[in-house]
């Protein structure tokens, strides 16, 4: 039916007050636009495979003028077993099927009505187009380009599963020209994702898809229109938001538009895959597509992104575009890599959570809110050394989690060691959060650069912190931020001099590696109580110790010598290192603390663990 969207007449009412429609988002421009992509394409649903055209406008916004332009043709990396991606992440084996693989092909490219020929670059996901004359610093060129692609079994965040298909990484995109250098790098096993290089612009997109499927996308729909420019109603006077298309009769036409984005992604699935509920921020239309046995999170959900447009308004200024889809997928899309993509949030949800005391929906959402500002709005110069836009949007979680919804299972018996065995990897622990039994609550605090940025925040302090990221924000939107910038107004308003803690946490991604080694008594009566330094940045720590006969006392190490010894004239009760909370990445925090009587295992406790535990099950089953 075409009548997808019943509400199409309130987020019109809403987005003309609000100073916006489908069709312009902005006033005046938020970046240099220097590309505008004009695709029309169609859909073959069962067999996967996408036939597009497109108009593409570039402006060489360089320092150089340039007679060859590359492309990103990311799904030939999962095109054959042989490819180098799959070479090198060694996902496939050379017996799969043939459904399994994908590709893109172009087949044409003109210029004022002249072929132009290729070649492919490093390997075959980049494709580099010869013009007949140099495009000069300020100047535009015009292409035509014609494509074919098949979508994979979901791959790397682009494919489908089920029957869910994610459109990612599916046109031709062009590279980005910084300076007087080409940055369009083959897709890899190392950081298979789109790189954060790409251009801001105007995309104007008409998808020609089964009208058997619902459709989620970055941008906002443009409702069709008659030839007076009235918008088309369906036989009961409601507004659609798709036209029949005239050359195949079970197809509609979406058009749908986005300005100041550095990319388009979409996603496909039948009718009834997705319920749709909206929600309204001050004029930001917030659309959220969720797997209808996942309903019971909703609400969840509602208040999760209304905290985090609420808070990063307070924090960084308001969200700036005028919509924000948020897509639930399956588990298995996102463990495949799915990334977001601007104004379009992807993650997957949960059923089964009676307690309320796994932050799985709240976590995944805040995280790719959080892209949106320092990965999709902050584009990088070309470097990435310290993948500073992942380090920020990591931080705005941990900030946000904290404020809102601190873990349930906080008891120091759930936290794990960085030298866990099953740990991603040897990352610095947080000092909040938790790991659950049977890995049902995690946070991403566990990780080097939200422990890089919390570390920052404790050498700062909260208030200099913010402004920091703040400036950074102000300073970088919509344009070529240099991550180096960042440190420099850190130490403008901070009037610190960063250096080695640069060097340390964010090149080196080094921590504190300190733990309370042995506690013991001696046989005169006396207490010792023996630190270790495995690693990582050198600095004094504090000990705090207190004694069974009541004194309280503290310490102070600096770490030389690799470890260090205290006697004390009483036995240890108790002792914690880092009392003063200085090193917020401290690497073991299991080991962190001492205490001669454990905690007792309480009703509370015990009913979280079963709890978590039958949850964990049904999840496993496919319930939850």
């Amino acid at each position: 039916m075409r009548v997808k969207v019943i509400f199409i007449f309130a987020l019109l009412m809403v987005s003309r007050l609000g100073g916006w429609t489908p069709e312009r988002w902005f006033e005046s421009p938020k970046s240099d636009r220097a590309v505008h992509y004009d695709i029309k394409g169609v859909l073959d649903w069962p067999k996967k495979m996408f036939e597009g055209r497109m108009t593409l406008t570039w402006r060489n916004t360089g320092d150089a003028s340039t007679q060859e332009l590359p492309f990103h043709l990311s799904l030939n990396a999962f095109r054959h077993p042989n490819t180098s991606f799959m070479k090198a992440s060694g996902r496939l084996n050379k017996n799969a099927g043939a459904d399994v693989w994908g590709y893109c092909d172009i087949k044409s490219i003109s210029a004022n009505g002249n072929a132009l020929s290729g070649r492919m670059g490093e390997d075959e996901t980049v494709y580099w187009v010869r013009l007949t004359k140099a495009v000069n610093p300020g100047d535009s060129v015009q292409l035509e380009i014609a494509w074919g692609l098949k979508f994979p079994e979901i791959q790397a965040g682009s494919g489908w599963t089920g029957r869910f298909l994610l459109a990612s990484m599916w046109y031709p995109r062009i590279g980005a020209y910084i300076g007087n250098q080409w940055i369009c790098e083959p897709f890899s096993a190392a950081a298979p994702q789109w790189n954060n290089h790409g251009n801001f612009g105007v995309y104007d997109v008409e998808l020609s898809l089964p009208n058997a499927l619902q459709l989620a996308n970055t941008g906002t729909v443009v409702p069709p229109s008659d030839e007076s420019g009235q918008a088309l109603t369906d036989k009961y006077g409601r507004a659609v938001e798709a036209d029949y298309d005239p050359e195949r009769k079970l197809n509609f036409i979406y058009k749908i538009h986005a300005e100041d984005v550095r990319d388009f992604s979409w996603a496909a699935a039948p009718q009834g895959s997705w319920g749709l509920v909206t929600l309204d921020f001050r004029g930001k239309q917030v659309f959220f597509y969720c797997i209808p046995k996942n309903g019971s999170q909703l609400e969840r959900l509602k208040e999760t992104v209304w905290n985090c447009l609420r808070y990063s308004e307070e924090w960084f200024g308001l969200y700036p575009y005028p919509a924000l889809s948020i897509v639930d997928l399956p588990r298995e899309a996102i463990e495949a890599g799915a990334v977001s993509a601007p104004a379009l949030a992807l993650f997957s949800n949960i059923a089964f959570d009676p307690l309320k005391q796994r932050a799985v929906p709240e976590q995944a959402v805040i995280q790719q809110f959080g892209e949106q500002y320092f990965k999709w709005m902050l584009p990088s110069d070309g470097s990435d050394k310290y993948a500073l836009g992942s380090q920020l949007s990591h931080w705005f979680t941990r900030k946000v989690m904290d404020r809102d919804y601190p873990g349930l299972l906080t008891s120091k018996r759930f936290r794990v060691d960085a030298d866990f065995s099953g740990w991603r990897a040897n990352w610095p622990a947080s000092n909040r959060r938790c790991f659950a039994p049977l890995n049902l609550f995690w946070h991403n605090n566990n990780c080097a650069p939200t422990a890089a940025m919390s570390q920052m925040e404790a050498l700062l302090g909260e208030s200099a912190m913010g402004d920091a990221v703040r400036a950074y924000i102000a300073g970088g939107s919509f344009n070529r931020a240099d991550e180096n910038n960042f440190r420099q107004i850190a130490e403008r308003i901070s009037g610190r001099d960063l250096g080695s803690f640069w060097k340390n946490y964010f090149e080196n991604m080094n921590s504190p590696d300190y733990r309370i080694q042995s506690v013991s008594k001696t046989s005169d009566g006396r207490g010792t109580i023996t630190l270790k330094h495995s690693g990582g940045v050198t600095a004094p720590i504090a000990l705090w110790v207190s004694l069974e006969n009541g004194a309280e006392l503290r310490r102070t190490w600096n770490g030389e010598g690799g470890q260090m010894t205290f006697s004390f004239e009483s036995p240890i009760s108790a002792a914690a290192l880092d009392p003063d909370l200085e090193y917020p990445g401290l690497k073991n925090k299991m080991r962190s603390t001492y205490s001669a009587k454990p905690l007792k295992r309480g009703m509370h406790y015990w009913a979280q663990l079963v709890f978590g535990a039958i949850g964990g099950l049904l999840q496993g089953i496919g319930i939850g």
